[in-house]
């Protein structure tokens, strides 16, 4: 996806003697003008590796996980067929402000912040009604929240948030004003934050949320909302050239995925269009601003492309028999057929999700705030695309920043997942496994951690704002068999910790 062409240079001017001969090169993002490395050593994206792993602890061994991030626990509990947790944790405002200048006193204080997690789907929760869940996700069909505010939403999941957000607004409103807020979660239990943001704003309006809410993080999240005015237009691709900067003022963009072209004609174009583009209409019809939401991506979860003009998961119905249980029917055999056909025989709520979701799952939603993808080695991108599919979650090597108009005619692009290449094995098992809550932790808390510990590798002091805890590896086998737990609804390890009880109607 990197090819050389001829250099470029610099300036003409005679006093210039820095990068005269600037390599130029095609790459992946080079059309898109609001992609931006996002470098991990800042105190925004390591606080995002921490959200990330407190969106992971609610599934399983949650305290212990709770406390290895240095957050308490203040209180849990179902609603709606959704778990929530409650956790209070010391952090300070520049891990939040992404325009906090390091010499501002105030942002150096230490204040309380309480997190709102929000669990996501999951297969193996038998406490809870899995099919009502599952009905209410399939419920996609569009709603209006006021009639003065030109947004639509998720009507199934605004039923489920409007629920979970009643649950958890005691625990809002019993924070002293310095106490500030925090909204996360992994999957529709982002999605569900999202809504919730949504539903605080129409209660005590823009003003006063972000006066108490600091950001609202969503990692695999599907959308949820679309602006009523330009619900046709998120298929529109900016052709204008990606600005090629980075963080370390070299000059030089050493990023693979991004441009290397440097024209110092278009920088100040380039600089208009990207601040342009990094606008969010949804955020702004509520009066909020762009960056107040973070999402995060593995760039091949299908999740977050359900209910868009990309979801690769909608088209199948449209490519079954007239058993209407045997999908993919046309093309070549696949093994998936009869494993997903044995699947849905013996699930009696098959008929019911299926209508459910070809009568309301057909949406165009868009993404909503500053979307964020984690990526592999180059290598490792290409081995994807042109040798074989690799099932295992890699390592992340970097992180982009996308603007929501962008996000998904750059995922669509540079990560094709259309429904005929899902319907094979390798990619059904792939997806699985990139959108299950370990592909979001330790990958990306691991990326960050390794990348503050080699910055500070000459520097005595830590950086600030960094948890040192053990870092762990999750292995292939390891997501395997979470992928099997997902899929079957069996957990063979449904204790937090050993010797830990179940927080079940934990409330210290």
């Amino acid at each position: 996806y990197v090819s050389d062409e001829d250099s470029v240079s610099s300036s003409s001017s005679s006093s210039s003697t820095t990068d005269t001969n600037e390599t130029t090169r095609e790459a992946l993002f080079e059309s898109y003008a609001s992609v931006k490395r996002s470098s991990p050593t800042t105190p925004q994206i390591r606080k995002a590796a921490e959200m990330a792993m407190l969106s992971g602890a609610i599934y399983e061994k949650t305290i212990s996980r709770c406390h290895n991030i240095a957050q308490t626990i203040v209180a849990n509990g179902t609603n709606a067929d959704i778990q929530w947790l409650v956790t209070d944790s010391i952090a300070f405002l520049q891990d939040f402000n992404d325009n906090a200048n390091k010499e501002d006193d105030d942002k150096k204080d230490p204040i309380l912040v309480r997190t709102i997690t929000i669990r996501g789907f999951d297969a193996s929760d038998g406490t809870v009604d899995r099919e009502r869940l599952l009905e209410r996700i399939c419920s996609a069909n569009p709603v209006s929240l006021r009639d003065n505010i030109p947004v639509q939403v998720h009507t199934g999941l605004l039923t489920v948030a409007r629920e979970v957000y009643a649950a958890v607004r005691p625990y809002m409103d019993l924070t002293s004003p310095q106490h500030k807020l925090v909204l996360n979660g992994h999957s529709i239990g982002g999605s569900l934050a999202l809504l919730s943001l949504f539903l605080m704003v129409l209660d005590d309006g823009a003003d006063a949320v972000l006066e108490k809410l600091l950001r609202v993080y969503t990692f695999g999240s599907p959308p949820v909302c679309s602006t009523v005015q330009s619900s046709t237009s998120t298929t529109t691709s900016s052709s204008a050239s990606a600005s090629a900067t980075t963080n370390n003022n070299s000059g030089r963009n050493k990023l693979p995925f991004l441009s290397r072209r440097e024209n110092p004609n278009n920088n100040n174009n380039k600089k208009e269009k990207a601040k342009e583009d990094y606008s969010c209409p949804v955020l702004k019809a509520f009066d909020l601003p762009g960056d107040l939401v973070y999402g995060f991506v593995q760039p091949w979860d299908p999740i977050v492309r359900l209910f868009t003009n990309i979801d690769p998961l909608y088209p199948l119905l449209g490519d079954m028999g007239e058993d209407g249980m045997t999908v993919y029917v046309s093309g070549p055999p696949r093994s998936l057929r009869p494993i997903t056909r044995a699947i849905i025989e013996g699930w009696e709520f098959w008929p019911r999700f299926r209508d459910t979701f070809r009568e309301n799952s057909n949406q165009n939603l868009t993404a909503v705030g500053l979307q964020h993808l984690l990526l592999p080695e180059t290598i490792r991108y290409l081995t994807d695309r042109l040798v074989s599919v690799q099932i295992q979650v890699p390592p992340v090597e970097t992180v982009i920043s996308l603007s929501p108009k962008e996000f998904y005619p750059a995922l669509n692009k540079t990560f094709p997942l259309d429904t005929f290449s899902i319907s094979f094995v390798p990619a059904a098992v792939r997806s699985f496994i990139h959108h299950f809550y370990p592909a979001y932790t330790s990958p990306f808390y691991d990326y960050v951690q390794k990348s503050n510990e080699k910055s500070n590798s000459n520097n005595k002091k830590s950086a600030s704002g960094v948890v040192e805890t053990p870092t762990t590896t999750t292995t292939t086998s390891g997501m395997a068999t979470a992928t099997i737990s997902l899929l079957t609804g069996r957990n063979n390890n449904r204790s937090l910790d050993n010797g830990e009880t179940s927080l079940d109607g934990f409330h210290p």
